[in-house]
């Protein structure tokens, strides 16, 4: 009597707990934090954009994307649409080949070094592997607030904190780098894109108000716009042709923005009209 009555209060508790658990999707895909890390591949076939690289999920529709190289502190590409493709390496057992990005680049950079030291962009690893070396910069971590992602790295020995980010103003993509050195900093250059059509470009570039417009090779043109950027920035290109932002002294704890987008005025609308916000909140 008494085993027949435990078992019909089994049965009541896995009846209740059975209706009020949420219903479960039919789905079987993962879900996914607001970054992945790993080797990351590029819309080309046997095309790696980072050995080591951390995918960032950005935007309020979580549809854009970017892909930051740790070994070279670099961003590799920005994209939108889909994330990347795993094939079946997130639902089952099996040899993974490292997956591979599934949307749209806006742009991208080519493999070296993401910040210049003594000015030059030139690899000094050996066979172009690994780290670069702790002196030149050097990737420390990351926070995370919420869907925000801030990396820690340092550039020439100063650390420097930068919050990545996308949003759509008039349908039009636009991708944002936010930046902050913690100490005082000269004589800075940053990669910004890579395949420009003019080799000897250069512009002033304070950032505000109106944005740069950078002819590609392949027949298009990105629009460059920043916020708080030191007075005597400039925009220049590489014999490689390789897009570069030339930094005047910056103050310590100073924050800038860089947006990049393929629309003039969608660049220096949305959040680049804002002040950059102080990126130690979010660590």
């Amino acid at each position: 009597m008494n085993r027949k009555i435990s078992l019909l209060l089994l049965g009541s508790a896995l009846a209740l707990s059975t209706a009020a658990a949420p219903a479960q999707t039919s789905s079987n895909q993962p879900v996914r934090g607001p970054f992945w890390s790993g080797t990351i591949r590029g819309p080309k076939v046997n095309e790696a954009i980072a050995m080591k690289g951390i995918a960032i999920t950005l935007g309020p529709r979580k549809n854009a994307y970017v892909c930051y190289d740790t070994d070279l502190l670099r961003v590799s590409m920005a994209w939108t649409g889909e994330f990347l493709e795993f094939g079946n390496t997130l639902t089952k057992i099996e040899w993974p080949p490292p997956p591979q990005v599934l949307g749209t680049p806006l742009f991208s950079s080519k493999t070296g070094p993401g910040w210049a030291k003594d000015g030059s962009f030139e690899d000094p690893r050996p066979r172009h592997q690994g780290p670069l070396p702790k002196n030149w910069a050097h990737y420390q971590g990351l926070f995370q607030q919420g869907d925000r992602v801030v990396l820690q790295y340092t550039v020439n020995g100063v650390p420097v904190l930068e919050l990545p980010d996308f949003e759509e103003v008039d349908g039009q993509p636009v991708f944002t780098r936010t930046l902050q050195f913690e100490r005082a900093a000269t004589d800075q250059k940053l990669l910004l894109a890579e395949g420009v059509a003019d080799a000897t470009f250069a512009a002033d570039f304070a950032g505000e108000p109106a944005p740069v417009s950078i002819p590609l090779a392949a027949g298009k043109n990105l629009f460059i716009a920043g916020s708080g950027l030191p007075p005597g920035s400039r925009l220049e290109t590489t014999p490689e042709r390789s897009l570069i932002l030339k930094l005047s002294p910056l103050a310590g704890r100073r924050t800038f923005r860089v947006a990049i987008s393929q629309d003039a005025k969608a660049t220096t609308a949305g959040s680049l009209a804002k002040k950059a916000e102080n990126l130690r909140q979010f660590c």
